[in-house]
């Protein structure tokens, strides 16, 4: 844009025309320049609206992080104490199980004495019987 006028020779009949000619030309490269600096000045503004619009869009983006951040150490620390009470109720299944195969064990064990007993029961029965039998037929003697 920066041209280098040459001006006219002195007595140069065509000297008017061609430094009319020259502000002319002159005064269309300061409008050209006007209006570049008029949108760059545009585009600065828009620029500087858009770095503002950004900067608080990173803001609240942080912002979001750290509460999302909170929510996941408030998530990992519920799953850890989800998982130790499984853990712990895992144990206690484990036990319960034990202890209910103990306990038919025992009962198993105790249907059996229980049975040994009633047939011992029911053998006293009839010796007592037999015995009352024969009693009974050494009386009528």
């Amino acid at each position: 844009m920066t041209q280098q006028h040459n001006l006219p020779e002195r007595g140069d009949p065509n000297a008017l025309t061609t430094i009319e000619r020259m502000i002319k030309t002159s005064r269309q490269q300061v409008g050209d320049l006007t209006r570049i600096v008029t949108d760059l000045r545009e585009e600065h503004t828009r620029s500087q609206t858009m770095v503002g619009t950004l900067t608080q869009q990173l803001t609240e983006l942080k912002s979001t992080a750290q509460k999302l951040k909170a929510q996941m150490e408030e998530l990992q620390s519920k799953y850890e104490s989800t998982e130790k009470q499984h853990e712990e109720t895992s144990k206690d299944i484990e036990k319960v199980s034990k202890d209910l195969q103990e306990v038919e064990t025992k009962t198993h064990q105790l249907d059996g004495e229980k049975a040994q007993k009633e047939a011992d029961l029911q053998r006293v029965r009839e010796q007592v019987e037999q015995f009352e039998r024969e009693l009974d037929k050494i009386s009528r003697l």
